[in-house]
């Protein structure tokens, strides 16, 4: 096979513009999120295929566990410690509907995520342990910090980077959600760059927020170092840690890191998208 003298990067935000530098074979090939899917493969001389699974989680609703106390996030005077009571935890999950996230959100394609290890690389993990259910949801908040959490209510800001449209789907979910279970649970969304996000979240100043998980090498470990162990990222920056789930995660024991995970609730998981490669027709290989 003959090598290429020249690859041109381009940097394009807009999704439409890049639809039409490549219809129009300005561009040989594309990046698109699961939500383009079915607009770019309605384009003419346009080749779409599906990806392997890959080595990322999608979106992710992560809680900090007691937050810097000079936090904007924080409104109306609501607890620091807000996201350490875990029926907190547990209604939010309760009250996210799932399946219309992966329609507004993903145009209908991705897997549902049981936990921090992607099926692909820890298989039968079972029934996702969370479903939308507003009864459920309100039975948590109702038992959270002895009653008070559902008599005073709260109000926090849920902070993502705009860089995937998905995330604004999840975050707008969550905002509604959340309302429907109790008028007293205020959620402000609120966009900032990747940047500045995760400093804020190294900085503990955002009680909610949405990120994603991309692994360094496909493996669980990657997965459980970054997502469970209380020295990976996410643990840190959410003041997170478990000295059980520290050892199983040493210990190579996935399946019990998951489980303990799951009883938890460090965060919530929502899909894998389905995601593919476009090229023009002429592109091969």
């Amino acid at each position: 096979k003959e090598a290429l003298e020249d690859v041109h990067l381009r940097a394009e935000p807009g999704g439409a513009v890049r639809m039409c530098k490549l219809e129009n074979g300005d561009a040989d090939a594309s990046y698109f999120e699961a939500a383009d899917y079915f607009d770019v493969s309605a384009l003419s001389d346009v080749q779409v295929v599906d990806s392997a699974p890959g080595a990322g989680l999608g979106d992710v609703l992560f809680f900090t566990f007691d937050v810097d106390k000079a936090s904007e996030g924080l409104l109306e005077g609501s607890p620091a410690d807000l996201f350490a009571d875990r029926d907190v935890r547990a209604g939010t999950a309760f009250a996210l509907d799932y399946e219309r996230y992966l329609k507004r959100g993903l145009a209908g394609r991705g897997r549902r995520t049981n936990a921090a290890i992607p099926e692909s690389m820890l298989p039968n993990q079972g029934k996702p342990p969370f479903r939308y259910d507003l009864e459920k949801a309100r039975s948590h908040f109702k038992k959270a910090k002895g009653g008070q959490v559902w008599d005073k209510g709260f109000a926090v800001t849920l902070t993502f980077s705009p860089s995937n449209s998905s995330r604004m789907a999840l975050a707008e979910l969550v905002r509604d959600g959340l309302a429907r279970v109790n008028p007293k649970f205020k959620v402000v969304i609120k966009t900032m760059p990747s940047k500045a996000l995760y400093a804020e979240a190294e900085a503990h100043k955002l009680p909610l927020f949405i990120a994603g998980y991309a692994a360094d090498y496909p493996d669980a470990r990657s997965f459980a170092n970054g997502m469970l162990h209380a020295s990976g990222y996410y643990p840190k920056a959410q003041r997170f840690a478990d000295k059980e789930l520290d050892a199983l995660v040493e210990a190579g024991s996935w399946r019990e890191a998951v489980k303990r995970a799951g009883e938890l609730l460090p965060h919530v998981t929502t899909y894998e998208p389905s995601r593919f490669t476009a090229a023009g027709k002429g592109v091969k290989g």
